[in-house]
Order: C-alpha cells, then sequence, then structure tokens
C-alpha cells in the first residue's frame, strides 16, 4: 500500500509542473516590496530513489552502492557467493515494479551495475552449489586372498565420504588402518569407524573406515597388525645384541614371494608320535641372512663360526648358545616320506624324501597325526620355525623310545612362532656408524655428542627449544632402519642419551607451546547398567577446563560385556561387566565407569522398523539384506518381537528384479519366524490406475494367512491395507498398515476404523507410507494421505500410541493429541537422502513396561554405527497396563564343601539359563561384587575367597532383570591349617636331587647335567577338596625365576604331574600344590599341601 501511494503522488506533481510550464509568464509572477513586477523562479527539487537486496536469497550475499539515488544514478552491485556455492547465471536482475517484471544486471570489465530508474528497486540473485569433480577409487594389490578391501563406491565426488570394509578369514591379522594415496603420492587421512578385531580362535570381525574423497584419483590400501620380526646381531659369546633390522609383515611377505612351492615336514615328537607341518608362505635363513646384511654387512650364517638364536612370544630360545651353522645348515635335511606321507593328500604322496631348507613360515600349518593339506594360517602374527630332519634324527623310520625322545626330536623347535632372531658371529671392529639430527624439526634443535661412534657407544642428546617452546614428552626418539621403528631417549640426571646400534642414526623429537597442564579428568556417569545391544555416550571432562591438550584415550577391561571407542561411545556385547576407562594423553590421569551388562529381553521388547528401501532394492540389495539379516540375528538378544516396513519397498513399480530383491531380503525376516508388516508406498503401487498388482503379487495375503499373528487385509483381493497381532512381556498391541494412495485410502477408511474398535482393548501402532514431515506438517497431495489419515482415523481412537511412516526424507518425532486426550507419537525415519540409499539405517524401538517408557535406537548394521544425535536417540513416555510381575529366581545352595576362610566359595543352583543371563548383580552383606570377584556358570556361582576375610555368616544377594532377588546365607568357617595333599617329588638320582625349603619340595640339578630334563611329582589328597587344583613348577638359577609351568586339573582323581624345562648345573626346579594360579592380581592362591 505505501508504494501505491507514492506513485500516486508522483504521478500528480508531474501532472501540476506540465500545467505550470503551459501558463502565461506573467501568470507566474509576484509583487516585489515596492509594488512592482519582479521575477521570482519556481523549481520542483529531484526525487530519491531506495535500492534493496531481496532478504530471500540464500547461499550467498548482495551488497549495493549507493543504496538510494536519483533517477539515472549508476548503483554499483558486489557478489559474495558462500563457500561452496556459486552465482546462478542470468541470475543477478533487479525490480521496479514490486516484481511483476525483471532486469538483468550484468557486469562491464568485472563489475555490476545498472542505471537507477525513477523507482524503488529490490535487486535480487540466486546461488546454486559448485559442482564437485569426481574420481575414480581403486583398490590395492591385498598380499593375500585371505584379505578383502571394499570401499561402498568405486568413485566419488570431492568432499564426499568413502566407507572401506577390510575384512581378514585368517588366524588373527587383522587391519588396523587404511593406506590412502593419490595419483600425486599424497597420503590421506582416514577415520576408524569400527575397529577390526581377531584373536588365535580364527573370531575376526572387519575394519570398517571412511575418508574424504580428495581432488584426484586415488587407490585404497590397508595397513595390518602384525608382530614385526626383530633381527639382531651379536659378536662373539658374551657380546651384546645390537639391533640390525625390525622386519615388517610387507617386508617378510616381500621376501615370501619368491618362494612358490610349498614345503611339508615331517618328525618325531616327544609323546612319541608322527608330527606334521606345512609352511605355504615362507622366508629361507638364507634369504633372511641376505638381506640382514644390507643393513649390518657384519650379519653372516655361512660356517661354523656362526650360530642362529630365536625367541619366540613366551620367551623360549633356541637353546642358550643357539642353533649352529653345522647343525642346521651343514648337513642335509630332509622330509621323509616314510613318515610324513601317509598324512598327506594323495595328490601330493610323492614316496620321495625330499631336501628342503630351514625356513621362518608366515602362513604355516602344524598338527599330529592329521590331514596337513588343509587351508593354511597365518601364524598368530608370528613367523613358525621349521626344519627337517638329519638321517640320525630319522632313524630309518622307527618311533624314538623315550630315552632317545631328546637326542631325536626337533618338533619343540619346529613348533614355536618366533618373533626374535639373533646372528652370533666371531668378535670384530663392527665398524663406525653416524648420528644425525632429523632435519624436518622444527620449533627447537638438537645438538648430538660425539656425531659418529661404534656400536655399543654413549650418544649424548642436548635438547635446545626456541623462546617459547618447550619439548613434547616421550616424542625425543631415534631410528637405526630408515624411520620403520622408533626408540625413545631417555634422561638420567636430566641427560638424554642412548648406545648407538650397529647402523647409522637418525634423531628426531618434537617441540610445541607450552600451555596449561592438565590436572584430572571425570566422567559424566560412573555406573551404568544396560541390556544386550543398548549403547551409551560417555563424556569426559578434562580439569582445568582450559588444558592444553585434551585429547583422551578409552579402554574396556572386558570387550566381551561392553566396548568402548575412540568417542566414548559404549556398546553392550554380552552379559557381564566391564570397567570402562578413560585416560589423557597428558598426565595419563583416569576416570572409569562401571558397566554391568544384563540379557536383553527380561525387561523390554523390540519394534524393528525399516524406512524406505526403494534404492537397495534398485541398487543396494546387500544393504537391504544385511538390514533384515541382523535384524534375523539380533531378535533373540534384542527381543524382536515385531518388524515393520513403512512402504516404499521398492523404487520403479513395474520392475521385477527389484521386486524380487526385496522379497529376497524380506524372506530372511519371514525365515527367522518374526511376525512383520509391509505396506505400500507411492513407488509401489500405479497412482493412475490405483494398481497394486506388482505388490500384491510379491507380497500376497495369501503369503500371511497362514501365520497366527496375521488379523485380516483390505480389500478381499489384496493385501494393501492389513493388520497384525502381537503380545510380549504383558503387553498387547495391534499393527495397523494403512495404503498411502488417497483414492485407495477412502475405500479402507470404515474398514480401518471397524479394526481398531474391534481391537480397542489393544495399544495400536499405525503404520502408513507418508503421514508426517520433518517439520512437522502432515505430508498429503497426490501420492500420500497424512492429514486424511489423521483427521479420519488417527484421531478418533484412544488406543492408538503412534504412527510410523516414512516418504519425506529426514528424521521426526513428535506428539498429537488424540479425541480422547490420547498422547500419539508421529514418528518419521526416511534415510533415502543419504549415500548408498540410505546407508542401511533402521529404527528400533525398545518398549519397557516396567519403566512405562519407550527407548528408540538408530543403527546402520552396514556401517555398524549408532546415530547418537536427538533425532537418533530418545526417549518416549508410554503408560502401559499390567506390567508382568517379577518372575522367582532359583533356590540358591551354600557352599558346604571346604568352605573356610582363604578358600573360594561356589554357590549352587538348578541351571536356569534365562535367569542366568539375566544376572545384573551380586552383593555379600550389601556390598556389590565388581566383575572379576565372581563368575556365573551354568548351575554354579563361583565367588573369590578375597571377599570372604573372616569366618561368619554372609548373605549373599543375586539380581537379575525381570526376576526377584535370589539371597542365600553362606557360613564361613575358621582356616584349618591341615594340608589337603602331599607332594612327592619322583626320584631320578641321575639328573636332580629331591630336597626341601620352608615346606616346598625342590629339585636341585646336578653338576654335568644340562639341557632340556623333565620333573615330575606324585599327588597325593589327605583331605577332600572340591574342584580343579593348580600344580605349580617354577625353575629358578641363582634364586633368579626364569619360568613356570602350571597343570590344572581335579588332583582327587589325577595322581602325578610332569613339566620340562631347559636347565643347568646348579638350577632349582620347586613344585607346590595351590587352590589356583590366575593373572588376577586381586587372587591369593592358597597353598593346599
Amino acid at each position: 500500500m505505501i508504494r501505491k501511494r507514492r506513485s500516486r503522488l508522483l504521478a500528480c506533481l508531474m501532472i501540476l509542473a506540465m500545467l505550470c510550464t503551459m501558463l502565461p509568464t506573467a501568470a507566474l509572477a509576484a509583487e516585489g516590496p515596492s509594488g512592482g513586477a519582479a521575477g521570482a523562479e519556481v523549481s520542483v527539487s529531484d526525487a530519491t530513489y531506495s535500492v534493496t537486496v531481496d532478504i530471500a536469497i540464500t547461499g550467498g550475499s548482495i551488497a549495493v552502492n549507493p543504496a538510494s539515488g536519483s533517477a539515472g544514478d549508476t548503483i554499483t552491485v558486489s557478489v559474495t557467493p558462500d563457500s561452496g556455492k556459486q552465482l546462478v547465471a542470468n541470475s543477478l536482475q533487479y525490480t521496479a515494479d514490486s516484481g511483476a517484471t525483471y532486469t538483468e544486471i550484468t557486469a562491464t570489465d568485472g563489475v555490476y551495475s545498472f542505471v537507477l530508474p525513477a523507482a524503488d528497486v529490490v535487486v535480487n540473485a540466486q546461488f546454486e552449489d559448485i559442482s564437485a569433480a569426481t574420481y575414480n577409487i581403486a583398490v590395492a594389490a591385498v598380499p593375500d586372498a585371505i584379505w578383502t578391501v571394499t570401499p561402498d563406491k568405486t568413485s566419488a565426488t570431492v568432499g564426499e565420504t568413502v566407507i572401506v570394509t577390510v575384512s581378514d578369514t585368517a588366524f588373527t591379522s587383522w587391519a588396523i588402518g587404511l593406506i590412502v594415496t593419490g595419483d600425486s603420492g599424497t597420503t590421506y587421512d582416514f577415520t576408524t569407524i569400527t575397529a577390526a578385531t581377531g584373536n588365535a580362535n580364527n573370531v575376526n570381525g572387519p575394519g570398517v573406515y571412511s575418508f574424504v574423497m580428495p581432488d584426484e584419483p586415488v587407490t585404497v590400501g590397508f595397513t595390518a597388525d602384525y608382530t614385526p620380526l626383530d633381527v639382531y646381531i651379536q659378536y662373539g659369546a658374551a657380546g651384546e645384541e645390537i639391533p640390525v633390522h625390525s622386519y615388517t609383515r610387507a617386508e617378510m611377505e616381500a621376501l615370501a614371494a619368491e618362494n612358490t612351492t610349498p614345503i611339508h615336514y615331517a618328525m618325531y615328537d616327544r609323546l612319541p608320535a608322527v608330527f606334521m607341518g606345512k609352511a605355504v608362505r615362507y622366508v629361507t635363513i638364507e634369504q633372511l641372512t641376505e638381506s640382514a646384511a644390507a643393513y649390518n654387512s657384519d650379519v653372516r650364517f655361512d660356517g661354523p663360526d656362526c650360530s642362529l638364536r630365536g625367541a619366540s612370544l613366551d620367551g623360549w630360545t633356541m637353546g642358550v648358545n643357539g642353533l649352529s651353522w653345522e647343525y642346521l645348515m651343514g648337513q642335509t635335511r630332509k622330509y621323509y616320506a616314510g613318515i610324513g606321507d601317509q598324512y598327506l593328500a594323495p595328490e601330493n604322496r610323492t614316496g620321495e624324501d625330499r631336501e628342503v631348507p630351514a625356513v621362518l613360515a608366515i602362513t604355516g600349518w602344524a598338527g599330529r597325526r592329521t590331514q596337513v593339506d588343509n587351508q593354511p594360517y597365518d601364524t598368530l602374527n608370528t613367523y613358525r620355525f621349521f626344519y627337517g630332519q638329519t638321517e640320525a634324527e630319522y632313524g630309518n623310520g622307527v618311533l624314538p623310545t623315550m630315552d632317545e625322545r631328546d637326542a631325536r626330536c626337533t618338533a619343540m623347535n619346529t613348533s614355536k612362532l618366533v618373533n626374535k632372531v639373533v646372528f652370533v658371529v666371531p668378535e670384530n671392529d663392527p665398524g663406525t656408524y653416524s648420528v644425525t639430527a632429523d632435519s624436518a624439526i622444527t620449533g627447537g634443535s638438537l645438538a648430538l655428542s660425539p656425531t659418529s661412534g661404534s656400536a655399543g657407544d654413549t650418544i649424548t642428546v642436548t635438547v635446545n627449544p626456541d623462546a617459547g617452546k618447550e619439548l613434547v614428552a616421550g616424542s625425543l626418539k631415534y631410528t637405526a632402519d630408515s624411520g620403520s621403528t622408533y626408540t625413545e631417549i631417555t634422561a638420567t640426571d636430566g641427560v638424554y642419551s642412548f648406545i648407538l646400534p650397529a647402523a647409522d642414526t637418525i634423531v628426531t623429537a618434537r617441540f610445541m607451546d607450552p600451555g596449561v597442564a592438565v590436572s584430572g579428568v571425570n566422567l559424566d556417569k560412573s555406573e551404568l547398567v544396560l541390556t544386550v545391544g543398548n549403547f551409551v555416550q560417555l563424556t569426559a571432562t578434562i580439569t582445568p577446563s582450559d588444558a592444553a591438550n585434551q585429547e583422551v584415550t578409552w579402554t574396556s577391561d572386558n570387550a566381551a560385556a561392553a566396548t568402548v571407542d575412540s568417542n566414548g561411545l559404549v556398546r553392550a556385547m554380552g552379559t557381564g561387566t566391564a570397567n570402562i576407562t578413560v585416560t589423557t594423553v597428558d598426565g595419563g590421569f583416569t576416570a572409569a565407569c562401571a558397566v554391568t551388562v544384563q540379557a536383553a529381553g527380561t525387561d523390554h521388547f523390540t519394534l524393528a522398523v525399516l524406512p524406505d528401501t526403494q534404492f537397495y532394492s534398485e541398487s543396494y540389495p546387500e544393504i537391504f539384506a544385511r538390514q533384515t539379516q541382523w535384524i534375523a540375528d539380533q531378535a533373540q538378544s534384542q527381543n524382536i518381537v515385531f518388524v515393520a516396513h513403512v512402504g516404499d519397498i521398492q523404487d520403479d513399480y513395474d520392475n521385477p528384479a527389484q521386486w524380487q530383491n526385496a522379497k529376497d531380503a524380506m524372506a530372511i525376516i519371514r525365515t527367522a519366524g518374526i511376525p512383520y508388516s509391509v505396506v505400500p508406498g507411492n513407488h509401489d503401487l500405479n497412482f493412475e490406475t490405483g494398481d497394486t498388482t506388482m505388490f500384491d503379487t510379491y507380497f500376497p495375503y495369501t503369503d500371511f494367512t497362514g501365520c497366527s499373528w496375521y488379523g485380516g487385509h483390505y480389500p478381499e483381493s489384496s493385501n494393501a491395507s492389513s493388520y497384525q497381532l502381537f503380545s510380549a512381556l504383558g503387553q498387547d498391541f495391534i499393527v495397523l498398515n494403512l495404503v498411502c494412495a488417497p483414492a485407495l485410502l477412502a475405500e479402507a477408511t470404515d474398514w480401518a476404523n471397524g479394526v481398531l474398535t474391534q481391537y480397542s482393548d489393544r495399544k495400536a501402532i499405525v503404520v502408513t507410507h507418508g503421514y508426517i514431515k520433518p517439520n512437522g506438517e502432515y505430508a498429503g497431495g497426490d501420492d500420500v494421505s497424512g492429514p486424511a489419515i489423521h483427521e479420519n482415523i488417527v484421531k478418533k481412537h484412544s488406543n492408538v500410541v503412534a504412527v510410523l511412516c516414512g516418504h519425506v526424507g529426514g528424521q521426526y518425532h513428535g506428539t498429537d493429541t488424540g479425541e480422547g486426550g490420547n498422547t500419539v507419537y508421529n514418528l518419521l525415519t526416511d534415510y533415502t537422502d543419504l549415500p548408498n540409499g540410505g546407508n542401511g539405517w533402521l529404527r528400533l524401538y525398545q518398549f519397557y513396561p516396567v519403566q512405562n517408557k519407550i527407548q528408540a535406537v538408530t543403527y546402520s548394521p552396514y556401517l555398524d554405527q549408532y546415530d547418537t544425535g536427538a533425532d537418533g536417540q530418545f526417549e518416549l513416555s508410554l503408560q502401559f497396563s499390567n506390567p508382568p510381575e517379577e518372575q522367582t529366581p532359583p533356590v540358591l545352595n551354600a557352599d558346604t564343601t571346604d568352605n573356610s576362610v582363604g578358600r573360594a566359595v561356589e554357590i549352587t543352583f538348578t541351571d536356569d539359563q534365562a535367569w542366568r543371563s539375566a544376572i545384573s548383580g551380586i552383593t555379600v552383606n550389601g556390598s556389590a561384587l565388581t566383575g572379576g570377584q565372581y563368575t556365573v556358570n551354568a548351575g554354579a556361582i563361583s565367588i573369590d575367597a578375597a571377599v570372604f576375610a573372616s569366618a561368619g555368616d554372609y548373605t549373599v544377594t543375586v539380581t537379575a532383570g525381570g526376576y526377584a532377588a535370589a539371597t542365600v546365607t553362606q557360613t564361613i568357617n575358621e582356616a584349618t591349617d591341615n594340608p589337603k595333599y602331599t607332594v612327592t617329588p619322583v626320584e631320578d638320582e641321575s639328573v636332580y636331587e629331591v630336597g626341601e625349603t620352608v615346606g616346598i619340595k625342590t629339585m636341585t640339578v646336578k653338576a654335568g647335567v644340562s639341557g632340556l630334563k623333565y620333573f615330575g611329582t606324585l599327588i597325593t589328597p589327605v583331605i577332600e577338596h572340591g574342584g580343579e587344583e593348580a600344580v605349580a613348577f617354577t625353575h629358578l638359577r641363582d634364586g633368579v625365576q626364569l619360568s613356570l609351568n602350571v597343570t590344572k586339573a581335579d588332583f582327587d582323581l589325577v595322581g602325578e604331574a610332569q613339566s620340562g624345562f631347559n636347565v643347568e648345573a646348579g638350577d632349582m626346579v620347586k613344585v607346590f600344590i595351590v587352590d589356583d594360579l590366575t593373572n588376577d592380581v586381586d587372587h591369593n592362591p592358597t597353598l593346599l599341601q
């Protein structure tokens, strides 16, 4: 209105001016002061017009100069796009008539301008995304077929996130990261989504990683967790072991690539028996010697003056002085067909004795009396030392006697997993090696003294930070292998120094700005109780808040119960307890949260929702199948009682291949026996004709009529609308699925209202494809019927508690109120705007009747990732009727066998797997036990002896989710000094002398005796003792314990034990029996002799 009045005023003024020009000049004269005629001139001043910028512009900004002026003035326009945006061509315009017409603003010499008309103007423009370049993603060759590296796409635009999965089928060699290399040679960072796992039982989980696509093509490889092979040289029998090189797995694989023929081994074992071996990828000792000599030319293994010594992860060594060249290489060693061929596959039996080298196997199999041509496995991230037999050791194929076993056996040597090799060579001058500072150091400098020397010399390092800088703790290091490995340099009395290895050495360090030091760390939760499959985010707060280094690390002491990622997200994996610890990088301060995980299903049930799967059916069927397989796999642990699909099952209505992909994926749910529903979305029917033929062909009502939970359908010949019934934990539900097409819905409305009325005693969940938008508005139009469903069905029934839908990309949870005052939750999940058709996200609603709540969880089996944002994880209130009563637990029986102070207690019960899995904690006299103080097994709960420090009666209470507390009184008697067993060493006068020290039996090795010897003892029960005991043999030299061997058994039934050690004259072996030996620092063994 203001602009219209101004226009009319200007028009009046223009008319008045025209009239004035038509009047005679005399008519414009005015009388002067003296009455004479005076010629006074009359003028009208120029009008001023505003120049403004349209406030609706997004993606950039516009500036005008000047912001007002007269008609004919030049207005300059400056255009500033936001980051990643650009001006849409020809979109910079102005309007002088309130948007009726627009005039383009052009640029001259790069400057946009226009001439101001005689009117107020508004300048407008549009901005768009700058199209990112797309580049290919290649996968580097893997070292072995046991590995697979799978990016989620073969090309990506710049800035797009690429997900890479690295899997491994072998023993304990799992991925720990990516190597993303551009064509330019640049290496790019990656993020660990899920850390890979593995163990010696061949239980491996893939690693999932991501990186952001750079502005060039890339090749993706991976790094893996392998124990390095450390090679040393020793000058003379008494010399120091000097590092030569630490071989990575990649370096060993490169050497092994030269060997293409698998090698089989056969030899005698100590049992005696035949021991078999098979090396598939291996490095010969000759290869290793030649390679190591490139790092230190003194390395050799070529004559009688050389020997080779190795060590395994458990401390075993190949003899005190190693294996001589004459023994290992100076005589013919063979695979003897007479022993081994009977265990080979027929195609590998030659009947010939074959000469074989000594090798370190990368993948090797070893076993006894077993076929050896099976799939080889990685040797536990280390290397298995293999060599054959000499003719003397072979013994013409006759099994050795017990007296011959040590002389003829090589099995112990070949069965060990070696991670260290020492080449022992004669003493000589090892030469001179240089010591230099890393040229890349910034923020300070290093002074080295001396700058060269011989192996074994002491090198002093002086650290000189620049002004305002300080040395980063732990960063002063040296490398003797060109950066493959680093050794930290420490200070003694304030002086940094290290011993020069037999190699040129580079010293490096990092400097930083000094800042406020960390003084502590706290967690927002100190205790958690979770059910299997749940997760929670822990938040760490460093004090003081302005500390310079805010980095922390997270660990779990029991990953079987709960894991934690690098961001503090805790996942409940299995029943039990775990301590989640956060540690500051600066200062090593810690805080912990005690997590108790109880079995799922005892206190809640789960409804799983499959959002729009149209693009999975079209292009990513494996993601669809991964979703449904995960639901099937988790059905028991998550107590999933129903699965609802919200429609848009596939993308193209008339594409049979997409429909079949969808049917195959949903068949996994059906096969698992989980009740489920499907409802057609707008892509699942023909809107022009209202035809649901394809939907009813692949998901006909006849597929469901035999299911007890399937209630009915509408219309009579179609499954377009349907309902299902389910009950869980005393709660009864109806799931009503409504077709989204307006015309079809109108026909089904009366039927839907009738169903909800018929089952008004059940809580109702309505499922339809389109109902609500991410902004909370109802979704309507030609393809979905949100407003109609709300007005004509949902709000009329007080038993409706929720409406589930998809259709519009995004997430939303909000409330509405029905006519009966009931709260209705409107719940939207649609992830089709995300990569890979939705990245596999699905929604879980966990119903907790006792707590009157619903917990929403959003998870992707494809990414193995939870959405912990406010729209992905939230809680809803729901008043449940008749919450389940607590179940009765089994009766606990106190331990009455040897229940004295210092003894572990075993409380028994008639096994109830459901109750046992639901156990969440145990208290003794009201004090909660930690996870390390008790174990739960079938029919028994064992409690550590330290819990019962004195004699008396103790009240033991066991709590389990969904059950009443179980309680028992446990009586603990005074400790008794009576022995439970007598220990009698077996006499062997040729090897050792039996004695006793402070009540402990000893066996002292006699003069002239050395090598591997066996020590045995008889165990005789005196007083019956329940369960297993542990007989321990300790090997001591000069009072220092070298090793410990433990045999666990029920020695009320087993009467002897034996152990072997490599001994020298004067060594002592002690033997004793205790209740148990563990790595638990809180457990003190009780002597039973």
